[in-house]
């Protein structure tokens, strides 16, 4: 009898602990997921508000995406390529961060339909910490190491390089840094095209 007994409340206690623990487990699971779709939707609220006012969403430096070249004042062009233009006496720099040039390319309507910002390399996370608190959304960012034929000769080198990107409704920035094996410097790009054609108003760099 007192063996029944001692099974009997070692099976009460097993199956108070399994309720205990499951109660946990489920409360645990709620507790993640309430975190992650928290994490989610701010991610989500923020690029709802990249919107028109938004800097770089309608224009570069004043003039809007689209706009055709022979509106644009002080571009110049190489003889040999009348897509790519340079602005005569353009402030090289974007907030305390130098530039080596900016490029305006233009489609096969004389439209501009992407500008590119070359840097040195080792500018690469001031730069991108400059877009994250303008564009007020963090990048998707990665790393990765790549084997390209060399420019001169029959040979190959190792490029080290990290990439950031704000793939947003209305607009794409890709910001690069490539470090080659065989130089000592580090190249460094950024890439701004919108996604579709704007009309609207908006903050420029």
């Amino acid at each position: 009898m007192k063996n029944q007994k001692t099974k009997v409340t070692s099976i009460l206690t097993i199956i108070i602990f399994l309720v205990v623990f499951i109660g946990c487990s489920e409360s645990e699971k709620k507790e993640a997921n309430t975190s992650s779709s928290s994490k989610t939707s701010t991610k989500e609220s923020k690029v709802k508000n990249i919107n028109s006012d938004t800097p770089l969403v309608n224009d570069f430096r004043g003039i809007k995406w689209f706009t055709k070249k022979a509106d644009i004042p002080d571009l110049k062009f190489e003889p040999y390529d009348q897509y790519t233009g340079k602005k005569i006496n353009e402030n090289n720099s974007i907030g305390d961060i130098p530039l080596e040039s900016i490029s305006y390319y233009f489609n096969g309507k004389d439209q501009l339909r992407e500008v590119e910002l070359s840097f040195d390399g080792v500018h690469y996370d001031k730069l991108v910490s400059f877009f994250t608190k303008t564009m007020g959304v963090d990048p998707y960012q990665q790393s990765e190491k790549i084997i390209v034929p060399e420019m001169f000769g029959s040979g190959s080198t190792t490029v080290h390089k990290s990439t950031s990107v704000w793939d947003l409704p209305s607009i794409n920035i890709v910001i690069e840094k490539s470090i080659f094996a065989n130089s000592s410097g580090v190249r460094g790009k950024c890439n701004i095209k919108p996604k579709a054609e704007k009309t609207r108003t908006g903050g420029g760099l």
